[in-house]
């Protein structure tokens, strides 16, 4: 969770000016096509792009690594419940228009400040953070999935009808 921060003062800093941002795990994903070109994207300055799984967010693994959020968190157990049969979204590939990208990463480094400092679980909480973020304020301006992403460790590794390749 520590490169949200490096990316936000980085962005933060920046003194030219960035129309378009993603940010991807550093070892899983690979480029496939220039998601900037994509009319896609350029139609769509308001949406937040993400990379999602083949299951959905109520599952065993998010559950346990969510333990920490869920107590600290006062309405987190009401967004698990709201949101438990929508699609698990990946946190390994991020992007949009500056605006969205940049508001969106602001409040994911207050939710991480204030809820995930003083965890002491073996947990980041960086999924259950980047979930209920992206699900309770961002949900209306939602885009994952294809063309997005290939499916997650589907091993997709010659796809090159999307934009990014996560595992």
């Amino acid at each position: 969770m520590y490169r949200y921060f490096i990316y936000r003062d980085f962005l933060a800093k920046s003194l030219d000016p960035i129309q378009g941002v993603f940010v991807t795990d550093v070892s899983d994903v690979t480029l496939a096509q220039n998601p900037f070109n994509d009319p896609l994207y350029q139609d769509n300055p308001k949406t937040l792009f993400c990379g999602d799984e083949p299951t959905l967010l109520a599952n065993e693994w998010m559950l346990a690594h969510a333990t920490h959020l869920r107590e600290q968190m006062a309405d987190y157990r009401a967004y698990e419940e709201r949101f438990a049969a929508e699609t698990l979204l990946n946190c390994g590939i991020i992007g949009g228009a500056f605006p969205i990208f940049f508001d969106f990463l602001q409040q994911l480094c207050d939710i991480h400040e204030r809820y995930n400092r003083a965890n002491k679980t073996a947990y980041t909480g960086d999924m259950g953070a980047f979930n209920y973020l992206a699900r309770t304020r961002f949900n209306e301006n939602l885009c994952h999935g294809f063309p997005v992403n290939t499916v997650f460790k589907g091993y997709e590794n010659d796809r090159m009808d999307c934009w990014f390749r996560h595992k």
